[in-house]
């Protein structure tokens, strides 16, 4: 049988939209990396006690939060300090507190968003004070630990008080914001940062700064 032209062109028109419209086959892939510089998981921060200071009446305790994944990611905030009684239960929650002891110091109305490198550690300071308030003659058992979660997570982790016979339960205790470093705080007033070397006949300019859950054991 023969066909005409015009049907022939019709039927091959026909093919070619159904070739076109026909839903093209996916891979399987695997789920899309964490990207860089979002907030920081539980399971890519590692929380550890740094060091503790004590001085007229005031005692601290620096937390570090180590990014111990390979993907750079972002802590902004105030750790959540639970402070734990002889029993490991519930005994107070740590304040937040942007400035005073171990704050910002750099007239911030905000914490600064910490961004955190494979490795890098930031860190945040616990204050309270060891000497009794009004008429007291003594103060409260101290705190033997503490369930520290890193600011936009609900994993805790327990940290030993690091000062002895525990941290002092004298005056209810504050923790400030995550801060880049090791040290728990900022230095007064503005952040100095190393001078950018440049030409000699161009002016030195500077950088700026960037600016009980479930329980594990540390």
């Amino acid at each position: 049988m023969k066909f005409a032209p015009s049907i022939i062109l019709l039927v091959a028109l026909a093919f070619g939209f159904a070739a076109c419209s026909s839903p093209k086959s996916i891979g399987t892939t695997s789920s899309p990396a964490m990207a860089v510089g979002a907030p920081c998981a539980s399971n890519q921060i590692h929380v550890t006690s740094l060091s503790v200071g004590a001085g007229t009446g005031n005692v601290d305790q620096v937390f570090g939060f180590t990014n111990d994944s390979d993907t750079a990611c972002t802590l902004t905030g105030y750790p959540k300090i639970t402070a734990l009684n002889s029993q490991g239960t519930y005994a107070a929650e740590a304040v937040q507190k942007l400035s005073g002891i171990g704050g910002v110091h750099t007239g911030a109305s905000t914490p600064p968003r910490v961004t955190l490198k494979p490795g890098q550690t930031a860190s945040s300071m616990v204050s309270g004070t060891d000497m009794p308030i009004g008429v007291s003659a003594a103060c409260p058992p101290a705190y033997p630990a503490f369930l520290v979660a890193p600011p936009g997570t609900a994993q805790s982790v327990e940290v030993t008080a690091m000062d002895r016979p525990g941290f002092p339960a004298c005056t209810p205790i504050s923790v400030n914001p995550i801060v880049p470093g090791r040290t728990g705080q900022l230095p007064a007033g503005p952040v100095a940062l190393p001078t950018v070397v440049q030409p000699s006949n161009s002016p030195p300019t500077t950088t700026t700064p960037e600016g009980v859950p479930n329980r594990t054991t540390a």
